[in-house]
């Protein structure tokens, strides 16, 4: 049996358990004090003005997009080449979604194809930070002031990107992160909507807590008060538990940006020259989430398959969204609307890539994946 090597570990350890069990000894373990102590350190590290911990990453895109009052009539314009959860966002809040398709060098969405997708009923951009390496957040800033719509930034695995001196989360009108498990710092699922706009962050909060007027439930002055709904809302909240498994991680994130980073420049050296593998170009500094590769057309399933096979977990990140059947049987998208997004989601394959993955298994993976290559291919993706 070839050794084993996971595609992923989770790097939560002792300082995560305590914290957890301090949590437990409270009274709050839905949303309480330590949701909030949670918000305001991840609006700090991330450098905003507001933070409002959520359910999910996808469930912050939906209330993102609420917030900046996108609904029915209106287009969002952004990439296939993401999570299901992006194009489901516009979805979600009425909206019809446009795909603008993407710079096949790098996977990230493609700025001159954006702008050409705008029309007068465009209320916001989506733009991805695939792979957690940043889009050109400058040029969409300017793109998005100049039609005068919205930029929200789908910066699920991005915490610490940055690019030409932007960070994630200080361009958008909204940025949405990601606590699922595979992304920088995790508890399970969860995520958090930024903002340097205090109204935007009052209708995000009240829309992830079912409508409610959240400053009059929270208001200790003129006694007791009943809540009151005034729009129709989700219960989208970050509970105390998510928190205290998030807390002790935000000290460790730039630690293990720079072991993803080193794990990442090992591939790109044991991989350059491997014949068949096409490399996935970044810009700007990178958090690594992902080691996305790209082999030829045809086999991309069957290289996935082998690999498996022989001990190596590997994924796909990602089928373009647009030529998934319900995109394409019921909303009537066509690969050809998004084409680079749809040949780079039929090649690419991810690597193994988390913290303190160990360097023999790096040069065991790479190894592995050269062979395979090397093997002949004739099997259908």
């Amino acid at each position: 049996m070839s050794r084993r090597v996971a595609f992923y570990s989770h790097p939560l350890g002792s300082d995560e358990l305590r914290s957890l069990e301090r949590t437990l000894g409270d009274v709050f373990i839905s949303a309480g004090p330590r949701a909030a102590e949670f918000e305001e350190a991840f609006a700090h590290h991330v450098g905003a003005a507001h933070a409002v911990g959520v359910s999910s990453c996808s469930m912050g895109l939906v209330l993102a997009l609420r917030a900046l009052g996108v609904g029915p009539g209106d287009e969002v314009v952004t990439t296939p080449l993401s999570f299901l959860s992006t194009g489901n966002a516009a979805l979600h809040a009425g909206a019809r979604v446009v795909f603008a398709d993407i710079d096949p060098r790098t996977g990230l969405i493609d700025a001159d194809a954006v702008e050409a997708a705008i029309t007068s009923r465009t209320r916001a951009i989506v733009v991805v930070h695939l792979y957690g390496q940043l889009a050109d957040l400058s040029r969409f800033r300017r793109i998005a002031d100049r039609h005068g719509i919205a930029l929200v930034e789908d910066a699920a695995p991005a915490i610490e990107a940055s690019r030409d001196g932007v960070r994630a989360g200080s361009a958008g009108d909204l940025a949405v992160f990601s606590f699922n498990a595979l992304k920088e710092m995790t508890s399970g699922e969860g995520g958090a909507i930024v903002t340097n706009d205090a109204g935007l962050a009052r209708r995000v909060r009240d829309l992830a807590f079912h409508g409610i007027d959240t400053q009059a439930v929270g208001d200790p002055g003129g006694g007791y008060r009943h809540y009151e709904m005034l729009q129709l809302g989700f219960k989208a909240s970050l509970t105390d538990i998510q928190a205290a498994l998030l807390l002790p991680q935000l000290g460790k994130l730039a630690a293990r940006r720079a072991s993803r980073e080193g794990v990442a420049a090992r591939y790109d050296r044991l991989l350059a020259e491997v014949p068949q593998l096409e490399l996935t170009q970044r810009i700007g500094t990178s958090s690594h989430s992902t080691f996305a590769v790209r082999v030829p057309f045809g086999r991309r399933d069957s290289v996935l398959t082998e690999m498996e096979r022989r001990g190596i977990g590997c994924k796909v990140h990602y089928r373009a969204t647009h030529i998934h059947p319900y995109y394409r049987d019921v909303l009537g998208f066509r690969r050809e609307q998004a084409p680079r997004a749809a040949d780079f989601g039929d090649r690419v394959l991810s690597l193994p890539l988390w913290p303190g993955l160990p360097p023999r298994d790096v040069d065991h993976v790479a190894e592995t994946l050269a062979a395979v290559l090397a093997e002949p291919g004739g099997a259908t993706k």
